[in-house]
């Protein structure tokens, strides 16, 4: 009798049921989570008023505007699809390894960055600092699935 079945006082197809649901509840939040995070600058292609609400300053450089504006462009083509992943779960693995390789990225980018960011940009490294476990839990956990399944 592992633990599900223990407590819950359930058979084992019971359990694999249980284990199921709490999987698959476990990696919508995380898809929902990682969403959020990453839909959050897409207001940022409002223009400057937008992306100084954003990052605490403003950005009157038409080029650094632009390249702005463009980076809140490619975050909602990181957010769009862990949101459409909740439904299509064929997305779900795609959709999470562009939202790691995002996370790392911008964590290695940070690291390795000489300049003094600003307080809003080392508020970005560390939401994704601690949104970067969930992801590759949920990665893991759709690993799994999908093998699981292949069977």
């Amino acid at each position: 009798m592992d633990g599900l079945e223990a407590i819950f006082g359930i058979g084992a197809t019971g359990a694999a049921c249980v284990t199921s649901r709490i999987r698959e509840w476990s990696v919508r939040a995380i898809l929902v989570l990682g969403a959020a995070i990453h839909l959050a600058p897409v207001t940022g292609f409002a223009g400057a008023d937008a992306l100084a609400r954003l990052y605490g300053q403003r950005f009157d450089d038409p080029t650094t505007l632009l390249l702005l504006q463009h980076r809140a462009l490619l975050f909602g083509l990181i957010g769009a699809p862990l949101l459409i992943a909740l439904k299509q779960r064929s997305w779900r693995l795609p959709a999470l390894i562009i939202a790691i390789t995002s996370v790392v990225g911008f964590l290695l980018l940070y690291g390795l960055s000489a300049a003094q960011p600003l307080a809003a940009i080392t508020r970005v490294f560390w939401i994704d600092a601690a949104v970067l476990p969930f992801l590759l839990v949920a990665w893991a956990l759709e690993t799994k699935r999908a093998s699981e399944g292949a069977r």
